[in-house]
């Protein structure tokens, strides 16, 4: 399989087919500049890149790795070596992988979450105003299923600037999918998410926890549903106010979970969200599992746990448990639509006039 054609800032490029992994020709560059790669496509070989898992062996892209992953890495790989002079799986140690959902035929998607350091940011992510950059950022990354991956965005990227998507840039997108697709090419889209370093801070060092803590209780709280976080050497009360979200009924204190006890102390303590907790507690010490109940652990109505704080820890296995934004919902933000992929393996005369022939009969094609 080969990458045939390239889309971003809305528009189709032709990819040089003759040698896949040097594929330098094409409408990539500044328009003043045709040595110079432009940002909004950098963003799209990085994507094709490190949202990816096909690996190499002696230089060369393993044999046995997913053919439409070896398609999209063999075309970013020359990219890589000629933007930044070092090859793709040094590219991807630059880029620390945090966490992954790898594709599945259910999500129609894959995504992870990289490191992105600051002598690797883009010129249109070196004007990042909003906040104050570090030395490094976390990185969403994501590809899949044109109609799944739209659905996670709501912006896009053009001309380095990332504007609000509508639905007529919407449409505008999903005709170019249909435009390769009807070529008989096999359509990627890709979007990216570059995550802000107050609440998702990948710079803190893991902290060191003590394998053992006092089993303190105040019995002040006896009669509270509560316990006590010691944050920085000073002490907290924190209440544990839970609700059942499918009976929307209070959860009895014996009946909670660390990861319920880790959610009251974010709305509680400012600056220390939850996938930056350690939580330690008595004998168990540090970094407790969020899964473990608070019975099993011993943790009584004003029993003092300890809080340190930790880089960013992503977690979740499907799209509901997901910590980050996602676009689940109307207050959540959504992904930045960069481009697609458009693979072809290998030309076959005959697919355009199949493809086409399924399509004028109503037949959606998937390919």
């Amino acid at each position: 399989m080969t990458c045939q054609h390239v889309y971003y800032d809305l528009k189709e490029c032709e990819c040089d087919t003759d040698n896949p992994m040097q594929a330098m020709k094409g409408d990539f560059y500044k328009a003043d500049d045709d040595r110079v790669r432009t940002a909004d496509f950098l963003k799209l070989v990085r994507c094709g890149a490190l949202c990816n898992n096909a690996s190499f062996i002696d230089g060369k892209v393993d044999p046995t790795a997913n053919a439409t992953e070896a398609a999209m890495v063999k075309f970013s790989s020359g990219h890589v070596l000629s933007e930044y002079r070092i090859d793709v799986p040094e590219y991807r140690k630059r880029h620390k992988k945090l966490h992954e959902i790898p594709f599945n035929s259910k999500n129609k998607w894959q995504v992870s979450v990289h490191e992105l350091p600051k002598d690797l940011l883009l010129e249109n992510e070196q004007k990042i105003e909003d906040f104050e950059v570090g030395d490094k950022l976390a990185l969403v990354q994501m590809k899949g299923a044109p109609e799944r991956i739209l659905a996670l965005c709501d912006r896009y990227l053009f001309e380095g600037e990332v504007i609000p998507l509508n639905d007529e840039t919407r449409e505008n997108i999903l005709n170019g999918v249909m435009s390769l697709g009807s070529r008989g090419e096999r359509v990627l889209a890709l979007a990216e998410s570059v995550l802000e370093p107050t609440t998702y801070d990948v710079t803190i060092a893991e902290p060191i926890m003590d394998p053992e803590y006092d089993d303190a209780v105040d019995a002040s709280c006896a009669a509270e549903d509560c316990v006590i976080v010691m944050y920085n050497n000073e002490r907290v009360k924190v209440p544990l106010s839970v609700k059942n979200p499918d009976t929307d009924e209070p959860i009895p204190f014996e009946e909670l979970f660390v990861h319920h006890l880790m959610g009251c102390i974010e709305k509680e303590i400012e600056g220390v969200p939850v996938g930056t907790q350690r939580v330690g507690f008595a004998a168990r010490g540090g970094n407790v599992d969020p899964m473990n109940s608070l019975q099993e652990l011993g943790i009584k109505r004003g029993s003092l746990v300890h809080l340190v704080k930790g880089p960013y820890k992503f977690s979740g296995t499907k799209k509901e448990d997901l910590n980050w934004p996602m676009m689940r919902n109307d207050d959540e933000a959504g992904l930045v639509f960069i481009g697609l992929y458009a693979m072809i393996d290998p030309p076959r005369p005959g697919v355009p006039e199949a493809v086409a022939r399924c399509q004028s009969a109503g037949i959606k094609v998937v390919m």
